[in-house]
């Protein structure tokens, strides 16, 4: 009945991390909620836009662990391999501190654009990517190979998407990419930081 009167506030796991996900009906009652939970806990917040199932972080956890199982059940990767990697990703993310800035340092070497030419190539080959694995795991040597060869045919068009899948890319990534400062001088001292924290992980690991 009154919609107004009610605000989410989610502390994922606080017994083992200080973060906490917030969302009110108004901007105004989201940040007074992110405050309480920032200045008065001293959380780390996500103040919420909109209301999501599993909000946030729930969010993306579900994404990682459903693509760990669908790896492990295809048969890519046993799931003590999985771990290795996914301990590997975590390692990556801590040393970048901020994803979008840590893409663009790590994988882009320091380019905005090298980082969105890597994501249009990847977008546009995972078509035949995608049909080639399928293709090694059901036919032998002889019959995949000229199959691989009809799969290179049919799927040649999707270069001609390049332009339209590079310009979406860009659009996805403006709200993360915008702000960033990718002058060699910071990307330097950023990647250098990069560097410290990794060994500093695997010291402790």
């Amino acid at each position: 009945r009154h919609p107004n009167r009610i605000m989410t506030a989610h502390p994922t796991l606080p017994q083992w991390d200080a973060f906490c996900e917030v969302y009110a009906p108004t901007p105004e009652l989201t940040a007074r909620l992110a405050e309480l939970y920032e200045g008065g806990l001293g959380m780390d917040v996500v103040e919420m836009k909109r209301q999501h199932w599993g909000h946030v972080l729930n969010a993306l956890y579900l994404s990682l662990s459903s693509m760990s199982q669908v790896l492990v059940q295809t048969g890519v990767a046993d799931s003590p391999s999985i771990e290795v990697a996914m301990r590997h990703l975590g390692r990556l993310l801590i040393a970048a501190d901020k994803f979008g800035e840590g893409s663009v340092a790590i994988l882009g070497g320091g380019s905005k654009e090298a980082t969105l030419q890597l994501m249009t190539h990847i977008v546009t080959g995972a078509p035949m990517a995608i049909s080639t694995c399928m293709v090694a795991r059901v036919l032998p040597g002889f019959l995949a190979r000229p199959y691989v060869r009809f799969l290179q045919f049919l799927w040649s068009p999707v270069g001609l998407f390049r332009g339209l899948v590079y310009k979406v890319s860009a659009w996805a990534s403006k709200p993360m990419f915008a702000s960033l400062d990718t002058s060699p001088e910071h990307m330097k001292e950023f990647q250098a930081g990069v560097l410290r924290r990794m060994c500093a992980v695997e010291k402790i690991a």
